[in-house]
């Protein structure tokens, strides 16, 4: 968790910011729950939301959204081909 004071006032960027890391904190986020860490109104998170959904970021849920792109980054071929290498030779 951050050092985030729920009662700071916090500009366009830094409320994006602060609910891409609930996001990646939760694995998705309902807008009840994102009004519950931040002092906004209801009407700007979901403009919030909006914003995320338009720049690719999150898909819009009924009553929240979800990560769009994986939480955990992918592993290419090469890296998983090297993982427990010696296990999967002896198997």
């Amino acid at each position: 968790m951050s050092d985030f004071d729920r009662n700071e006032i916090l500009t366009p960027g830094a409320r994006l910011r602060r609910i891409e890391e609930l996001l990646a904190e939760r694995g998705s986020l309902s807008l009840r729950d994102a009004l519950a860490e931040m002092t906004v109104s209801e009407m700007t998170l979901r403009r919030d939301f909006a914003n995320l959904e338009r720049l690719g970021l999150v898909e819009r849920t009924w009553g929240g959204i979800l990560p769009k792109r994986p939480l955990v980054p992918e592993v290419g071929h090469d890296e998983r081909e090297q993982t427990e290498a010696g296990a999967k030779r002896t198997i």
